[in-house]
C-alpha cells in the first residue's frame, strides 16, 4: 500500500499531491489488539488519487476529501469497526467496488448523487448514523445504489 498504518492512532494529510504508485491499495489500517481499537484520519486536499482503502476489524478510519477526485473502494471487505467518508462540495468519489461505510457526509441540502459515480457498485451505509438519508435506497449515477443497512462499518 501507499500508506500503511499499524497499531497506532494516526493523522495523515495529503495536500496538492501528484502521486503515482504501483499498487491498488491507497491506505491499509491494521490493529492487532481488538480491545484497543485505533483510529486513522486521512485528509486529502486538492488532489486526484486512486486506490482502495482497507481497514481491519480492530480499526476505524475517517476519510476527509477536500477538492478531491477519488477513485476506489472504501472498506470493500466490510471488516472495519467504523469508516466515515466526508466529501466537501468540490469532491467526487468514483466507486470501483462495493463499499461499506458508517457515515457519509456531504454538503447539506444536496444529494449524494452530486458527489458519487458508482460504476454499478453499491455503497452500504449505517442507517442509524445517517439520518439525513432517511433510511432510503438512493440510485447513483453509473447504476449502483446507496443502500441502508442496520450496521455497515
Amino acid at each position: 500500500p501507499l500508506l500503511y498504518v499499524e497499531n497506532t492512532n494516526s493523522k495523515i494529510n495529503l495536500d496538492k499531491n501528484m502521486i503515482t504508485y504501483g499498487n491498488e491499495i491507497l491506505l491499509s489500517v491494521i490493529t492487532s489488539n481488538k480491545y484497543r481499537p485505533k483510529t486513522t484520519t486521512l485528509t486529502i486536499t486538492d488532489t486526484t488519487i486512486k486506490g482502495n482503502i482497507l481497514v481491519d476489524t480492530n480499526s476505524e478510519a475517517r476519510i476527509n476529501l477536500n477538492n478531491v477526485t477519488y477513485t476506489g473502494t472504501v472498506n470493500g471487505n466490510n471488516e472495519s469497526q467504523s469508516v466515515d467518508v466526508i466529501l466537501d462540495k468540490t469532491s467526487m468519489w468514483y466507486v470501483t467496488g462495493h463499499s461499506y461505510i458508517n457515515k457519509l457526509q456531504f454538503q447539506r441540502n444536496t444529494s449524494p448523487t452530486n458527489y458519487i459515480y458508482s460504476y454499478g457498485y453499491n455503497i452500504y451505509y449505517n442507517a442509524s448514523n445517517n439520518p439525513e438519508l432517511n433510511n432510503r435506497t438512493i440510485y447513483l449515477p453509473g447504476g449502483g445504489r446507496l443502500i441502508p443497512v442496520n450496521k455497515a462499518s
